[in-house]
């Protein structure tokens, strides 16, 4: 199946989120262990973040592949044998 980007470019994406979805939890944690107060741009920018990871992730899980390819049993594989089944 072909896909709008090759999957290095996805992998340093998923990264690149799962990253900011952690940083993001740490600096809500401090709010939440200290008596400081979250300030309103962050508490947006949380929101925001959440909404669009669970796009995100429900986007990326439809792009695993679960089963490998069938083997052609007619043709040999890395080493000389054949495949059966």
């Amino acid at each position: 199946m072909p896909t709008a980007m090759p999957p290095k470019v996805r992998a340093v994406i998923y990264y690149v989120t799962a990253g900011l979805g952690v940083i993001l939890g740490c600096v809500q944690v401090f709010f939440a262990a200290t008596t400081a107060s979250a300030p309103d741009w962050f508490d947006g920018l949380w929101a925001v973040f959440g909404f669009l990871a669970g796009g995100f992730g429900l986007t990326a899980a439809s792009h695993v592949v679960t089963a490998p390819p069938p083997v052609d049993a007619a043709q040999p594989e890395a080493g000389g044998t054949r495949a059966i089944g």
